[in-house]
């Protein structure tokens, strides 16, 4: 009698397909349900009293202002909260898409923290915190960012002189309340001060020493026009 042919098992291609399509849902499921949980319900926010006492400066090197100071904030964690992380990005950020910002720093404070002391932190900087339960799971508090907490006068002139130092075709500079200009054809000036009264406007040929005595305005805006652009800067009297 001949020996029976081995059985063979044929596994059905949509069997299969179900099988394996449960086997990675599995795995979803539990890596969702053990770090990925961005926001829960809460009575109270994470973040609160947020203050930033900064120092406004310019800075020769680049030609800009700038801006350093000490962030504040209070601490309300929930229940059976087992760690407590900050994160902050790393770049000066003027205005950016929350989704698209890179949180570089991470650092851990104790879950018995209900005050946050961070110095020298810039403008532009974006930060959140993070707490974290025994089972993984993860609690975030909305993105803040530095720049809601500056003065919008300091913020403005932050952001211009940024602007402006990248795209200055002209070289401007005010020293011992002297403005001088420095430019390879000749321009339309004009010069204000933060009240608006007109300290200079006229023809520059190319180089000139303007006088800036008769302001006591710590900042004064000037516009100049040459044969391909218009530019506005605001800049520190010194």
């Amino acid at each position: 009698m001949a020996n029976p042919e081995p059985l063979k098992y044929y596994l059905n291609n949509r069997l299969l397909f179900l099988l394996l399509t449960f086997f990675a849902f599995s795995i979803n499921a539990k890596a969702m349900s053990i770090d990925t949980i961005e926001l829960m319900d809460s009575d109270e926010p994470l973040i609160q009293d947020i203050t930033y006492n900064y120092q406004l400066f310019y800075d020769y090197n680049w030609s800009e202002f700038d801006c350093v100071g000490t962030l504040n904030f209070s601490v309300s964690l929930p229940e059976n909260t087992s760690r407590l992380l900050f994160y902050r990005t790393t770049s000066y950020v003027t205005d950016s898409d929350p989704s698209d910002l890179f949180f570089g720093a991470v650092a851990e404070y104790p879950i018995t923290s209900t005050n946050i002391t961070i110095p020298n932190l810039h403008w532009g900087t974006y930060f959140k915190i993070c707490a974290i339960f025994p089972n993984g799971n993860r609690v975030y508090s909305p993105i803040y960012s530095i720049n809601d907490y500056i003065d919008p006068q300091d913020l403005d002139l932050i952001l211009s002189s940024v602007e402006n130092a990248e795209i200055n075709e002209v070289d401007v500079q005010i020293e011992n309340k002297n403005l001088y200009v420095n430019a390879h054809e000749s321009l339309s000036l004009s010069v204000f001060d933060l009240s608006g009264k007109l300290l200079f406007t006229g023809e520059i040929q190319q180089t000139a020493v303007i006088p800036l005595d008769n302001t006591s305005s710590p900042v004064v805006i000037v516009t100049y026009i040459t044969s391909s652009t218009t530019k506005t800067i605001k800049m520190p009297v010194l």
